[in-house]
C-alpha cells in the first residue's frame, strides 16, 4: 500500500513511528497470528520482529523490485512509449537523473512512471543521452520504441 501510494516508510527513526510500523500494529489489531508474533517478541532469540530499519529496506527493494517489473511489463505490452528525464541535486551535490517513462496503458490511459534514479556524472547533452539510454536499455526496454523523448 505504501510503495503504491508513493508514502515514505519511515517516519523520525524510532520503532514506533513511521507509516510501516503504524499500517503494521494496525493490521494487528484485526490479524491475531501477526498480533501474537508482536505481542511474543521477548520470548524470541534477540526479540526478532522483522520491523526495523534493515528489514524495511529489504521490504522496500523488494516491492521497488515488483513495481519497477510491473511498470516495464506495462511499457512493454504498450510497445510504444516516451522518456522525460531531468536532474536535480542531491544532498550531497550529486546530480541524480530521474527517468520517467510515459506510455497508453492496456485500459487506454496514460500512465507516467518513474523507471529508474541515476547519478549523471556527466553532465553534457551527450553524457545525459547516453546515461538515458543505458538506463533504458538497462530495463529491457527497447530503444527503437521511443517516440518521443523530453529533457
Amino acid at each position: 500500500m505504501l510503495s503504491r501510494q508513493g508514502l515514505a516508510f519511515r517516519g523520525d527513526g524510532s520503532e514506533e513511528n513511521g507509516n510501516f510500523n503504524q499500517i503494521v500494529l494496525l493490521l494487528s489489531k484485526h490479524n491475531a497470528v501477526l498480533k501474537k508474533w508482536l505481542d511474543d517478541k521477548a520470548f524470541r532469540k534477540h526479540n526478532v520482529t522483522y520491523m526495523s530499519h534493515d528489514s524495511q529496506n529489504e521490504f522496500i527493494d523488494l516491492l521497488s523490485n515488483e513495481v519497477k517489473k510491473k511498470i516495464i511489463q506495462e511499457v512493454k505490452e504498450a510497445d510504444i512509449y516516451s522518456v522525460m528525464a531531468d536532474t536535480t541535486p542531491d544532498i550531497s551535490h550529486r546530480d541524480q537523473l530521474s527517468v520517467c517513462v510515459r506510455y497508453v496503458n492496456a485500459a487506454g490511459e496514460i500512465s507516467e512512471r518513474l523507471l529508474e534514479i541515476i547519478e549523471a556524472s556527466d553532465k553534457t547533452g551527450l553524457g545525459i543521452a547516453e546515461t538515458i539510454e543505458s538506463g533504458i536499455i538497462n530495463n529491457e526496454l527497447p530503444p527503437k520504441n521511443v517516440v518521443f523523448s523530453i529533457i
